[in-house]
């Protein structure tokens, strides 16, 4: 999934990784985290620890920047997202099968962060 023009999260079967594009077009692995959210927390981090902590509004306009990326690569993949997650109910109430990412079934967009304004 790419965020932003420079971040994208790839996994394997283990790991979610948080990737940076490198000058020549390649990609560095900057991290390895156990879900999607951490990597997501970590991706702000190193975005706000890249500002020096200058000052609060360079903090708090590089999160919501960050938090922008993050929305519209969400936005970007909403069909994947969404409604592969939900398994179709037949009229008894009995699931059809399971979903190609049941096991996502409690991820919840509005959930990224604990991070409050």
């Amino acid at each position: 999934m790419d965020i932003g023009k420079y971040w994208r999260i790839e996994s394997d079967s283990s790991n979610v990784m948080l990737q940076k594009r490198q000058k020549d077009d390649s990609w560095n692995t900057e991290g390895y985290y156990s879900s999607v959210a951490n990597a997501l927390k970590a991706l702000v981090d190193k975005n706000v620890k890249a500002t020096e902590l200058k000052d609060v509004n360079t903090v708090v306009k590089t999160i919501a920047e960050v938090q922008t990326w993050i929305m519209e690569a969400l936005q970007g993949n909403e069909t994947a997202t969404t409604t592969r997650r939900i398994p179709k109910i037949d009229p008894k109430g009995q699931k059809q099968g399971k979903s190609p990412s049941s096991k996502n079934e409690d991820f919840r967009q509005d959930k990224l962060f604990d991070i409050d304004f």
